[in-house]
């Protein structure tokens, strides 16, 4: 499940209820490449093992998550830019295609960190998941910037 979770993470398209130049802004911010160092799921911490190799490429208002040899691909929406504030991913493949995901983010230096909800829940407050939720927390340390 964690694993499906890094897949679902990098699925999004930033939709825009804030100012149009923040969220542009915002979203040239991510791009680049990102390794999954840190992640959780109903409170409980990822294993080193789920994480290990785990990447995530943003360009645009697209993403490509790298997981267990496979990729990705997704879309993100901003609806509050800035260092701090909503995302919502759409997956754009497989079974949950076109479903909606809502999420906060928060960008410090070379540091992304995203908490989302599943699809058709409310959008988590915090970094932080609680035990028997399906909410997941990621941590990203930026590799490189494209």
């Amino acid at each position: 499940m964690l694993a499906k979770g890094v897949l679902f993470l990098v699925v999004g398209l930033f939709v825009g209820a804030a100012d149009k130049d923040d969220q542009d802004k915002t979203a040239k911010a991510l791009e680049g490449k990102w390794n999954v160092v840190a992640g959780e799921e109903g409170g409980k911490k990822a294993a080193a093992s789920d994480l290990k190799d785990a990447t995530v490429t943003i360009r645009g208002t697209g993403l490509t998550v790298h997981k267990a040899g496979r990729d990705e691909e997704m879309t993100f929406a901003i609806r509050k830019g800035g260092n701090r504030g909503e995302i919502d991913f759409t997956l754009t493949a497989g079974p949950d295609k076109g479903k909606t995901s809502k999420g906060i983010y928060s960008l410090e230096d070379d540091t992304l960190r995203i908490t989302y909800a599943p699809p058709g829940e409310e959008r988590p407050k915090e970094f932080s998941t609680a035990k028997d939720t399906k909410q997941m927390s990621w941590t990203l340390k930026r590799a490189s910037k494209e």
